[in-house]
């Protein structure tokens, strides 16, 4: 090959390698970013109730839940965010907790994963304790867990053989299903294949893995419908990269585990996911989390929007937004906690 064909093979390269840089430009310029401002902040109700972390929040038409993981409780906030009633304390007897990580209204009552305990407490619309349902054998209580309308409940149980369990009322393992993932990144401890668990009104289980880009879609039976595998997407490109360096130089059981998805919520038809992104925040590189990814569920999981949390100081010191939630009334709002901050956000959407 002489020099002139070498050249041209050369200028093909760099010609091939600016298609697919404009084509990637081009992916990302076509998802709709949207940034939210906050009209109100809320830090503390009174001068003894303050929050200092959360992973669940849930809005209906009375007001405002807060799943308070540190004061081992729930807290029902009125419309205009005040505090009417605190459920349930620290402990292990009847409608106490320790740890309550997750929320889930089905069936007009309301379920917590009481992570502490290793149960699910079940609560009446007016915050008075029903039961209980303990949750027995191999269950993982760190991902968002789902009920179906037959009071069934869905967990990660993170095992070699199954990922997921299925629970009657009665507390009753009657299904084990989901198979681990053989193409699940290699770097990846077995430990973190933990997904976060929503069910949907056409009786489907969707599972959000949380420490890598991929969502499955479950029957209730626990057949696998489909697969969307977002690896390839942009949105995770940085915090993928992340990942692998950070599981790479601290093997074993040792590292916690880093989740890509903090919190997500099924809305009109959309999948909406708080997600860790990587920023340049004092001249270093951090995970942060203050952006939630849109996919529209009916169009094969498309990415359609991004929705970016901007508080006071953000682009100084890095944000941790562990959960959010969507208020409809007295006007539409997203609601989101910030554990640096120790604050809940509401931003008009």
């Amino acid at each position: 090959m002489n020099i002139s064909n070498l050249e041209r093979v050369f200028f093909a390269i760099i010609l091939i390698l600016c298609i697919l840089n404009q084509s990637c430009q081009t992916g990302l310029k076509e998802i709709n970013i949207t940034t939210l401002t906050p009209e109100k902040t809320i830090e503390s109700w009174g001068d003894s109730i303050y929050l200092r972390r959360t992973h669940s929040l849930h809005s209906d038409n009375s007001g405002l839940i807060i799943v308070d993981y540190s004061g081992h409780r729930l807290l029902k906030l009125n419309r205009e965010f005040e505090l009417e009633k605190i459920i349930g304390k620290n402990g292990k007897g009847p409608g106490e907790m320790i740890n309550p990580a997750f929320l889930v209204f089905q069936s007009s009552k309301y379920y917590v994963l009481d992570r502490g305990n290793k149960r699910v407490n079940i609560y009446r619309p007016d915050g008075s304790y029903e039961k209980m349902v303990r949750l027995m054998g191999e269950v993982n209580v760190l991902g968002k867990f789902s009920v179906d309308q037959d009071e069934n409940i869905y967990i990660s149980s993170n095992t070699e053989d199954y990922l997921f369990s299925k629970f009657n009322s009665l507390g009753e393992r009657i299904l084990t299903f989901g198979r681990p993932d053989p193409q699940t990144p290699s770097y990846l401890p077995k430990y973190t294949n933990i997904s976060h668990l929503l069910y949907d009104d056409t009786e489907k289980v969707i599972a959000i893995k949380i420490s890598e880009p991929a969502i499955e879609v479950y029957s209730i039976n626990g057949q696998l419908l489909d697969r969307y595998d977002l690896s390839n997407s942009l949105v995770f490109q940085a915090v993928q990269a992340h990942l692998k360096s950070a599981y790479q130089s601290h093997p074993g059981p040792g590292l916690m585990y880093i989740p890509i998805f903090r919190d997500a919520l099924l809305h009109n038809g959309k999948l909406f996911l708080l997600y860790n992104d990587m920023g340049e925040f004092k001249g270093e590189s951090q995970i942060h989390s203050n952006k939630i990814l849109i996919l529209d569920i009916d169009n094969g999981m498309k990415e359609s929007a991004i929705i970016n949390l901007k508080i006071e100081g953000d682009e100084e010191e890095a944000t941790y937004f562990t959960a959010f939630c969507i208020q409809e009334v007295p006007q539409k709002s997203l609601i989101a906690f910030e554990q640096v901050s120790g604050k809940l956000y509401c931003f008009p959407y």
